[in-house]
């Protein structure tokens, strides 16, 4: 809930990016069987995520926009 996913083509293969929007905050409906992103997540964009002190999430000078599974 409170999200939207969209699947679209990347490198000419359908379905290869998925774009998540939230639309408020998330919540969990079901617990999966494995925690965490089964996949490499490489976040692009962002709007409203701010630190305690009201920065904005600075994503081209950030070392922190992947999680889940890193390839070899």
């Amino acid at each position: 809930t409170n999200a939207t996913c969209t699947a679209n083509t990347l490198n000419n293969m359908p379905n290869a990016d998925l774009q998540i929007t939230m639309t408020g905050n998330p919540t969990i409906v079901a617990a999966g069987s494995v925690a965490g992103a089964q996949y490499s997540v490489l976040i692009t964009d962002s709007t409203g995520i701010t630190d305690l002190a009201g920065n904005t999430w600075s994503l081209p000078n950030s070392l922190d926009r992947v999680f889940g599974p890193q390839g070899n």
